[in-house]
């Protein structure tokens, strides 16, 4: 009798265990509500379709809370931010940002013989590059009860920033006068860590809205760099290079600033929608 009572309890305890972590439920259409194992899953900002959702609400006035596009999660501006499930309740976090920009611009001026007449044109190109790389990945747990989810975990990120400004002249230098050859900034260069906690809850199947808070510790380092100019002193053209002006270093543990430095993203404090697929 009293092995059948321990072994009465036990099944009763299992039942609740199982009851307390839902990983699996499907919609009347069969189809399933919650994220399974080998699921992928983006997230971009939640607070245009919020926005757009208050502004339908209030039908016969424009309050001007209108959705826009979708936007990046905020505090990771042009970041892409995802995951991968290894398990009902498991998932790999990846934040990706890979950005370059390459511009020139040209300024044209006359030139004129010595009877003053034009005969031509000058081009000055300038010539602006900058880089921006992020990269971030970290462990995500979970757990619920139906389709409201909770979890938490960590992640890490790196961050790389560089950028340059280069002049080409084709026009004379007045005697006296300098002009800046290039003008390098400083490097970039970020780590941190961070652990997060917050809850989906999933109003249709594999698609959530989700809210998202903080904490994280952080260092980032900003290098001089340098700048090189020219100078016409009298006929002759003389080239100076120099260390910039400043350099910075940063570091902070911080609630919802991602990592302590704004190179590494700033506030992550987030509401999001989430689509899995």
């Amino acid at each position: 009798m009293k092995k059948q009572a321990i072994i009465f309890c036990l099944g009763l305890l299992a039942s609740f265990s199982i009851q307390a972590q839902v990983t699996s439920m499907t919609s009347k259409n069969g189809h399933e509500i919650l994220p399974q194992e080998g699921d992928y899953c983006i997230s971009m900002d939640a607070v245009p379709l919020v926005n757009m959702a208050m502004n339908a609400i209030n039908i016969m006035n424009d309050s001007g809370n209108n959705g826009v596009h979708p936007n990046y999660v905020s505090g990771f501006e042009q970041t892409i931010v995802g995951k991968m499930y290894t398990s009902a309740t498991t998932a790999d976090r990846i934040r990706l940002n890979i950005n370059h920009r390459n511009m020139s611009m040209s300024t044209f001026a006359p030139t004129f013989d010595d009877n003053g007449e034009e005969n031509g044109e000058t081009e000055d190109v300038e010539i602006n590059r900058s880089t921006q790389l992020l990269f971030g990945y970290g462990k995500e747990m979970r757990r619920g009860h139906n389709r409201l989810q909770g979890f938490y975990g960590y992640e890490g990120m790196l961050a790389i920033g560089m950028g340059a400004n280069k002049f080409d002249y084709e026009s004379e230098l007045a005697d006296g006068a300098t002009r800046t050859l290039s003008e390098k900034q400083g490097f970039e260069f970020g780590l941190g860590v961070r652990g997060f906690v917050g809850a989906e809850y999933f109003f249709a199947p594999k698609m959530s809205i989700g809210a998202e808070f903080g904490w994280g510790l952080g260092i980032s380092r900003t290098g001089r760099g340098s700048l090189e100019t020219e100078t016409n002193t009298g006929g002759d053209i003389e080239t100076t290079e120099t260390d910039g002006a400043a350099s910075e270093r940063e570091w902070g543990f911080e609630v919802d600033n991602g990592i302590g430095s704004s190179l590494l993203g700033g506030g992550t404090a987030a509401l999001t929608l989430n689509l899995h697929f």
